[in-house]
């Protein structure tokens, strides 16, 4: 149910349909497609009930490009759909909550507060609070650390290369590929082993794009609040200790 008290609503459209609704703003929560693919491709094998190994598995190349190969294309249908949506939107990395909680919170609750900055707000206390108190985030975020290996281990060159071809603007725009050896891909080709290191090896430049993106919603998303309420204020005086509007007085 979705009405005017709703905040919040999580979609997979249109990866799964019949979800369509109205939205005021978009929060697109991404994770590289490298790892999300490997454990989505790990949860169907377990699915199967089999009783081999991964290392025997993954020595079945087939296996893992066939799966690529569709699942590439739908990931790729859904980063395009929604990093053109018509409403503004801010890009929510995974990795970016992990590795820098406090300013990808801090951006994200000025896009969805409107505001300028969080400085000196009790959202601005709260964050820190709970990055600095909350037990069970800090257990989680070691936990995740501590075990966390990167998906794109897992993959062969050739499967990399079945990843970006499918995928390449996307993973440049969300900041998971290198633009630079990006520029000398062809379509009839693929990257040789070299040139795929080079691709992995993102820098903080290689992110400009997915960084302007949300700072450009921020500010659209202000503009747009304050353009809103230019023509809608209420202006008070106070009688006998009373908020009266002004209209009232007139009546």
């Amino acid at each position: 149910m979705i009405d005017n008290t709703t905040w919040i609503k999580q979609t997979w459209f249109p990866e799964v349909p019949g979800q369509e609704f109205k939205a005021a703003k978009c929060i697109v929560v991404v994770k590289s497609p490298f790892d999300f693919m490997w454990e989505k491709f790990e949860e169907k094998i377990k699915e199967t009930k089999t009783t081999l190994g991964m290392n025997l598995i993954k020595d079945n190349e087939k296996l893992f490009n066939s799966f690529l190969a569709s699942e590439s294309e739908k990931i790729q249908t859904f980063y395009d759909y929604w990093l053109n949506v018509p409403v503004p939107s801010f890009i929510l990395r995974i990795e970016d909550i992990l590795a820098n909680p406090e300013r990808t919170l801090t951006l994200l609750f000025q896009f969805l507060l409107n505001l300028e900055s969080l400085k000196g707000s009790q959202m601005e206390n709260k964050i820190l609070m709970f990055l600095k108190y909350n037990k069970t985030y800090e257990a989680f975020l070691n936990t995740y650390i501590n075990s966390y290996e990167s998906g794109v281990n897992n993959y062969s060159l050739l499967q990399k290369n079945i990843t970006l071809k499918v995928m390449r603007n996307e993973l440049i725009k969300l900041g998971y590929v290198n633009q630079k050896p990006g520029e000398t891909f062809r379509e009839e080709k693929g990257f040789d082993e070299y040139e795929m290191r080079a691709a992995l090896e993102i820098n903080e430049e290689e992110e400009k794009w997915l960084h302007e993106h949300n700072i450009i919603a921020i500010q659209d998303m202000i503009h747009d609040y304050k353009e809103k309420h230019k023509y809608c204020l209420v202006t008070y005086l106070k009688v006998n200790s009373k908020k009266t509007k002004l209209s009232e007085l007139d009546e």
